[in-house]
């Protein structure tokens, strides 16, 4: 799973994350139209898969696949382990649903990226949600 620690602007009553920085767990408080998308950057860990290393990241909406929010990857070369994936979907979600983003590739993954240099903490993975209609 994909932890989420910091928020930016969030409708309280629209969202409960209390268990993102837990277990990943984004629970959805209002049934409605929702377009999300995401991004992360990570870490193939050794041993790294030959001849070329490949990942993918997707939505599970109360532990079942979100169809067609699976999106793949690979390396530029057999011995580069930076796994950078973006995707973005629009579903509905009903209220008391529960998100997460999740490793869904045979490949162990961190959440660790690959820059070194930085004077500001860098935002590892993040996901974006917007209502497009409330269903509610």
């Amino acid at each position: 799973m994909v932890l989420f620690d910091k928020k930016n602007q969030v409708s309280a009553p629209d969202f409960d994350l209390t268990m993102a920085n837990v277990d990943g767990s984004l629970k959805f408080l209002k049934h409605g139209i929702y377009h999300i998308s995401w991004q992360l950057q990570a870490r193939i860990t050794p041993p790294i898969p030959q001849p070329v290393p490949s990942w993918s990241f997707g939505l599970f909406l109360n532990g079942s696949v979100v169809l067609g929010s699976i999106y793949s990857g690979y390396t530029q070369s057999p011995n580069d382990d930076a796994a950078h994936s973006t995707g973005d979907v629009i579903i509905e979600i009903q209220a008391n649903d529960v998100l997460k983003l999740r490793n869904t590739s045979v490949s162990s993954v961190v959440l660790n990226p690959n820059i070194t240099g930085s004077v500001f903490p860098i935002t590892i993975a993040s996901i974006n949600i917007e209502c497009v209609k409330s269903l509610a």
